[in-house]
């Protein structure tokens, strides 16, 4: 069965979302694990695209953005909609909704800013992955310090 992990970030900036997926993506391959990043509109894919190329300064992460007319070769990739057939370890769900056909992947990572909004629409998703029996995780993130 699925298991879902939640991680709550006190940032509740844009950019701290797109990197603390970054980490999380980084860390899935480095245990060989394919990726999917659901992202809530096109300027999002295209923010944690560019963000994916520079990360890391020693490595980048490769990964694609669908749809592409391309033929997907890549652990990760970035879509507005739902997951390709070949993907089934990492859903990184970086919306509000409940990625559809999110049962079929190994985890389910959902991140939730701080804002209050986000929070309370992340408890609705809790609550929905609960009642559904799936295993729950928590994980409060501290704010990086610059």
């Amino acid at each position: 069965m699925t298991r879902v992990d939640f991680y709550q970030l006190e940032d509740d900036s844009p950019k701290a979302t797109l990197q603390v997926s970054c980490q999380l993506v980084q860390k899935a391959l480095a245990a060989h694990e394919n990726v999917y990043c659901q992202v809530p509109d096109q300027r999002t894919a295209e923010q944690l695209d560019e963000l994916l190329w520079s990360f890391h300064p020693d490595a980048f992460i490769p990964h694609q953005v669908l749809p592409s007319k391309a033929v997907l070769n890549t652990s990760v990739a970035i879509g507005v909609g739902p997951a390709p057939d070949t993907f089934h370890a990492v859903l990184i769900n970086l919306g509000e909704e409940i990625p559809a056909r999110f049962e079929r992947f190994e985890r389910v990572l959902e991140l939730v800013p701080a804002a209050e909004e986000a929070r309370l629409k992340a408890r609705g998703r809790y609550s929905y992955y609960k009642q559904r029996g799936y295993q729950l995780h928590y994980h409060q993130l501290a704010a990086r310090k610059t």
